[in-house]
């Protein structure tokens, strides 16, 4: 026989066959390029690393005027713009040699909010309290626990692993990373969300697509704050 919280889930149904949702995942993450080195441009800045701390390495990367910065040697200068007279760098989110750009909020720090909204327009009037508003990873645990891991409701991929000499520059950012809504045939049902994730070079885990009943959950918001910058190389 039903339990009488199925028997009121099929009421509301019936009494609303679609529904909508806005989901919001908050937390800490930020956006990252992953960039190829040549064995010289590394070894260099190993060095200098070494020697004076890994800002050096921050700051040579902001340094798109070559005013902190003029004389690096042709090998070891990855971030220069080679068709420049002036021979002006890039920016850092467009760094020759990237081989993967990310932005969004790591798993293990993010938080999901679900609320009922009115439409499925990027303009909505929340209907209600917030359906859920807790830890994401905590929260996908517990649901898989509950059947015995049986729902796959995280996907974990991984990324590309560069060349052997990486170098990663990260803009660290709080805020809301991922914001879209979708629609749920009656209400919503926990164990028709997945949440996929990418591991990248480094072993950052971030969440970059989320989908209910199968369908991909477009991200067409986002409100974050910047917290600083940091680059770091490594050698695979």
């Amino acid at each position: 026989m039903a339990t009488l919280e199925e028997k009121t889930d099929l009421i509301e149904t019936i009494k609303r066959p679609i529904r909508y949702y806005k989901l919001q995942l908050c937390g800490y993450g930020g956006e990252s390029v992953y960039i190829n080195l040549t064995k010289d441009a590394y070894e260099y800045w190993n060095q200098r690393i070494k020697e004076e701390g890994n800002n050096l390495l921050t700051e040579y990367m902001l340094d798109e005027d070559r005013e902190e910065f003029p004389d690096i040697p042709l090998e070891a200068d990855f971030m220069r713009d080679t068709d420049d007279p002036d021979g002006l760098r890039y920016p850092w989110h467009d760094a020759p040699g990237v081989f993967e750009h990310v932005s969004g909020v790591e798993f293990s720090n993010a938080r999901i909010i679900i609320t009922e909204v009115d439409s499925m327009e990027y303009e909505v009037t929340a209907i209600g309290d917030d359906v859920i508003d807790t830890d994401l990873e905590d929260y996908l645990d517990e649901l898989m626990e509950e059947d015995d891991y049986t729902s796959e409701l995280i996907q974990m991929d991984c990324s590309n692993e560069g060349d052997g000499y990486i170098c990663q520059f990260y803009s660290s950012e709080k805020g809301a990373f991922y914001e879209g809504t979708f629609e749920s045939k009656g209400l919503f049902n926990p164990r028709k969300l997945k949440v996929v994730t990418t591991e990248y070079p480094n072993g950052d885990n971030v969440v970059t697509s989320v989908e209910y009943d199968k369908v991909h959950i477009e991200n067409v918001d986002g409100d974050t704050i910047g917290k600083g910058y940091s680059a770091h190389i490594w050698q695979d």
